[in-house]
């Protein structure tokens, strides 16, 4: 929550100073990156709230617990960036059929300003920067995770304003470089957030996460002293960190204790190979 609560911040005043740069400069390109870091400030307050809410106790109500209003925080920033990415879309396409000048100089100024402003980003969000290197995606936050992608694709969108604004500096006429640029924008940001509404939509559909082989859990429990089949098996995220697992197990042992070493057994290997702690398994 603090991280984000940082990088929110920063963005609000780096939105301000990108939006009226690109107004002083008639950048488009300037400004759709100001309305990225827009979607960006509407998205990490929509995870800060869903963070908040997912920290509530379970009720009669939500037995789960709130977990899943992270999910449900993320779909929605995503289609917001993807809304405003659209009408950028349709600026970029009207300024290509009529081009408009444009002034390097402020553009350039402006964009550098932002590129070192995202690397900071990025180092707020991850503080060991090396941490994105050695962690699954799966145990990354899904909030921070989305975070993060939002900031990867404004570095990259800075990048492509401080080349364009370095060529149309030097070649004035060729301002639909700008436009250029902005539709290239579109394309990362739809790129770079994919990804995440395919694991939040599977998440919310109650898919087997990604990470896991149901054969491979099978197997698993099959290995277990003791068991002779295994059937209704289910498994499911609760959240994008939060896996659950439902299953009954077949046995030939009439001994109670000898059951209770078959769960205890079959909850530490789930464990173990599948980080799954959420287990309901009943004998038969």
């Amino acid at each position: 929550k603090r991280r984000l609560s940082r990088v929110m911040i920063l963005c609000s005043v780096f939105f301000l100073v990108e939006l009226v740069g690109g107004m002083l400069a008639g950048s488009l390109a300037l400004m759709s990156d100001a309305f990225h870091l827009l979607s960006d400030i509407a998205g990490f307050g929509i995870s800060l709230l869903a963070i908040h809410i997912a920290q509530r106790p379970p009720s009669k109500r939500y037995s789960f617990g709130y977990h899943r209003a992270e999910v449900v925080g993320v779909l929605f920033s995503i289609f917001f960036l993807w809304f405003l990415t659209l009408l950028l879309v349709i600026e970029a396409v009207g300024r290509l059929r009529n081009p408009q000048p444009v002034e390097g100089t402020t553009m350039l100024t402006i964009a550098l300003l932002g590129l070192g402003v995202n690397l900071m980003f990025v180092v707020g969000l991850i503080p060991p920067l090396h941490g994105i290197l050695t962690c699954r995606p799966v145990q990354m936050n899904i909030n921070v995770r989305a975070a993060l992608l939002h900031v990867i694709g404004d570095i990259l969108s800075s990048l492509g304003v401080v080349l364009s604004s370095l060529w149309i500096t030097f070649y004035p006429e060729h301002s639909s470089v700008d436009p250029l640029c902005t539709l290239f924008f579109s394309v990362i940001v739809v790129a770079t957030t994919v990804g995440i509404v395919r694991e939040t939509v599977g998440v919310l559909m109650e898919a087997v996460p990604h990470d896991i082989d149901l054969d491979q859990v099978q197997q698993t429990l099959l290995a277990v002293n003791g068991v002779n089949g295994v059937h209704d098996l289910h498994v499911w995220s609760i959240t994008a960190d939060k896996t659950a697992l439902v299953g009954h197990l077949e046995t030939t042992t009439v001994d109670g204790a000898a059951d209770d070493q078959i769960l205890a057994t079959a909850r530490r290997l789930l464990d173990e190979h599948f980080q799954i702690r959420h287990v309901t398994l009943q004998i038969e």
